[in-house]
């Protein structure tokens, strides 16, 4: 072991003494010696991973060591593939809605409670509109005048007495006091309050006592049977992402649940803040579990391949010149020994990488044990 770090000790000072005198030369400025350090280190590194090589190398040439390391190996061969995206969304609801009164006043009554289920149509609250019934009682009285007097005058301009003006002024009075009452009429009916929508009672906002203001809600309901999944995806899958598309739909905080559905609406425009566009994916609230707000993964299968050689990708490894390879084993001499093959990777998913170039059917990978493993040591491949 002395004779390898003497010889690393040799090979770091021929190398550092063919550099130019400048280059171990400090800086003045501290950009320069910052730049300086990162490429020293950078020249380190490559330096360590060479005396590294050059050792195993040794290694394997030493006569006075023989001794094959036990490795396992997997025979390739060729498969379909499919490659995925997988895009962080939010569960939202598209039918929630606020059941508010068009008229202020105080709250009387509350005919529901917080998860229950109304019907659309059904009556949630009621205002208090005694305002209102006094002011359609006064212009009933007023109109009953009205009316009176518009009879006499009618007679009279029957008869040819009274002006064409006096008649029409009691007509008219008449005819406003009546479009009066029957607008306060239909205020009135809004002191009632009605379910917008079929669903869940989400939330009461008010109680009975409390003043509410013209349009201020009062109760939230929601139709747990329209929520979305809802995500922005990168630009660069645009035309991966196809509408009627089945994708598959991950929910953490529910045990990863998973379900499938298809993608019912694409956004026809891209976010220029972070050139994402919207897909959302319809669903129920799969009896109850699905809330409003909970966080969900979109898994899209955006490139499928048929016939193509896959490895695990922890096995991949790169060289010094940042080459990709992978140990196989192969025979010399009568003994398996371990061969480098420079690979060309492909996409990946989920720990397995498509192999571009590099390697065919008849190879045998090396799977475990290959870390230490240098191009020509004998190996033995457990069965």
């Amino acid at each position: 072991m002395k004779i390898y770090t003497l010889l690393a000790v040799v090979l770091l000072f021929s190398i550092v003494g063919c550099k130019k005198k400048d280059d171990n030369t400090i800086p003045e400025s501290l950009e320069d010696k910052r730049a300086l350090v990162i490429r020293k280190q950078s020249e380190l590194a490559k330096l360590s991973a060479f005396i590294k090589e050059l050792q195993d190398s040794i290694e394997v040439l030493d006569p006075t060591k023989k001794e094959a390391k036990l490795v396992t190996a997997i025979a390739l061969k060729k498969e379909d593939f499919k490659h995925f995206i997988e895009v962080q969304s939010n569960v939202e609801a598209t039918d929630m809605v606020f059941a508010s009164s068009d008229m202020g006043g105080r709250i009387l009554t509350i005919h529901t409670k917080e998860g229950q289920y109304v019907s659309r149509g059904k009556l949630i609250a009621t205002v208090d509109a005694q305002p209102i019934a006094k002011q359609i009682e006064q212009t009933e009285n007023a109109l009953t005048l009205a009316r009176d007097v518009f009879e006499r005058q009618d007679r009279l301009w029957k008869q040819k007495i009274g002006t064409e003006m006096q008649y029409l002024q009691a007509k008219n009075r008449v005819e406003q006091l009546e479009k009066t009452i029957e607008l306060l009429q239909i205020q009135l009916q809004k002191a009632n309050v009605y379910a917008p929508i079929s669903g869940v009672v989400e939330n009461v906002i008010l109680k009975a006592g409390e003043l509410a203001g013209p349009g201020a809600p009062i109760v939230q309901i929601l139709n747990p049977n329209k929520l979305v999944v809802a995500a922005q995806v990168p630009e660069i899958y645009t035309k991966s992402v196809r509408k009627g598309q089945r994708v598959q739909v991950v929910v953490p905080a529910l045990d990863d649940m998973e379900f499938t559905a298809p993608i019912t609406l694409i956004g026809s425009s891209i976010n220029p803040a972070n050139r994402t566009f919207n897909v959302e994916v319809a669903t129920s609230a799969r009896k109850g579990k699905l809330k409003p707000n909970l966080l969900a993964k979109l898994i899209i299968m955006d490139k499928a391949y048929k016939d193509v050689i896959t490895i695990p990708v922890d096995i991949v490894r790169q060289d010094m010149s940042g080459q990709d390879y992978v140990m196989i084993f192969a025979q010399a001499e009568g003994q398996r020994v371990a061969q480098k093959r420079i690979v060309e990777l492909g996409d990946s998913y989920k720990g397995k990488v498509i192999i571009k170039k590099g390697l065919t059917e008849s190879d045998n990978v090396i799977v475990e044990g290959a870390g230490s493993l240098v191009d020509g040591e004998m190996i033995h491949v457990a069965q």
